[in-house]
């Protein structure tokens, strides 16, 4: 007899290639949260790359893949939600929201409605936060996010901030050891756009680097010609930029780093930098909305500047080429909370909560 919770996972506008993915990876393959849901995963509007979802431990009839055409898009989405039987179904789009809401008054459905948005809800051209108020129930990336939903009128007490995962990894990457400067960017490639790697060019140059510096880029996008162009323009002739296109795992690749760069005008959570403090490297970080500030910690983990000024953030390039980081150890640690079972218990303990009746029923 199976007395797990059931879950349904609603994903729109997944390429199979983001941050979003790994998150959805994780969740429905931790061996703790399997143990209470039972999962299945709609994506609502079909995936480009489908290799990700080999990687699922979901049975295959559990995730459904959707057309690519706008009207049957929209007929499945309320096709899925008058047949699920599900007792929450998570929706990671506000407009699903709004479906999932009339669906249920309609066919008088039980299911409880839970956001859960992987980016700033501000931020995005495909977002409508007004729609975020037909779900019951918010799960939040980031502790900045609450005054978002606040300033739509959703109350604190329907959000519940559980971050994102990241696992603690065995290995340290360690800063360069061959008398090199070595910084590196993981994203897509963009140079005014949200990535805005413009603005990491100019820091860069703008820091004057004393020593060889290797700047590597991993990932590919739109503007790959324009952000080569810039970079050759731009950056010191004591500075090697290498592009490496779009790897699955680009971390395998890294041998040696001092920092990760990120000059993203606003991000989800932010897996990358996650990711980096995670193998012990610290990061140089824009402010930007939603996530910076539970990840970033000013001078244990990395530094913080602010957006549209690349000055400041050459000044803390200099400082980290200075050594001003000494312990890779500390850094891993400085993010403990996200990791492994700590990330798992806080996303048992908000679903949980949030079928007695949420914070205010308690």
């Amino acid at each position: 007899m199976n007395d797990k919770i059931k879950i349904s996972i609603i994903a729109p506008n997944l390429s199979g290639r983001g941050g979003t993915e790994n998150v959805l990876n994780y969740v429905v393959n931790s061996k703790l949260i399997r143990s209470k849901f039972d999962f299945e995963l709609f994506l609502s509007d079909g995936t480009v790359y489908t290799k990700w979802l080999s990687r699922l431990t979901i049975d295959n009839d559990k995730i459904i893949l959707n057309s690519r055409n706008k009207f049957i898009k929209v007929i499945n989405k309320f096709i899925f939600f008058v047949k699920t039987n599900s007792q929450i179904v998570i929706v990671l789009g506000s407009k699903t929201a709004f479906i999932a809401n009339i669906v249920r008054k309609i066919f008088n459905k039980k299911y409880k409605i839970v956001s859960w948005i992987h980016f700033s809800i501000f931020n995005v051209s495909t977002m409508n936060p007004k729609y975020l108020k037909y779900a019951d129930y918010h799960l939040a990336i980031s502790s900045q996010m609450i005054p978002q939903f606040n300033k739509i009128g959703i109350d604190a007490s329907k959000i519940y901030v559980i971050y994102n995962p990241c696992s603690r990894k065995k290995k340290i990457i360690p800063s360069s050891s061959d008398g090199k400067f070595r910084i590196i960017f993981v994203g897509r490639i963009q140079l005014i756009g949200q990535k805005n790697i413009k603005e990491m060019i100019d820091a860069i140059s703008c820091s004057k680097p004393l020593r060889k510096t290797i700047f590597d880029l991993y990932g590919d996008g739109e503007d790959l010609p324009l952000v080569k162009e810039y970079a050759r323009k731009k950056m010191p002739s004591n500075v090697e930029t290498n592009f490496h296109g779009w790897m699955d795992n680009p971390w395998k690749n890294i041998k040696m780093a001092d920092a990760l760069l990120m000059s993203s005008k606003f991000e989800g959570f932010g897996l990358a930098p996650a990711e980096a403090i995670s193998y012990g490297i610290p990061v140089i970080s824009a402010d930007y909305p939603v996530g910076a500030r539970d990840l970033i910690k000013k001078g244990i983990n990395g530094f913080l500047y602010k957006p549209n000024n690349p000055r400041e953030m050459a000044e803390y390039i200099k400082k980290v080429e200075n050594g001003f980081f000494s312990s890779r150890r500390t850094i891993q640690n400085s993010i403990s909370f996200l990791y492994g079972n700590q990330y798992d218990q806080r996303f048992i303990e908000s679903i949980l909560e949030i079928l007695k009746g949420g914070h205010d029923e308690l």
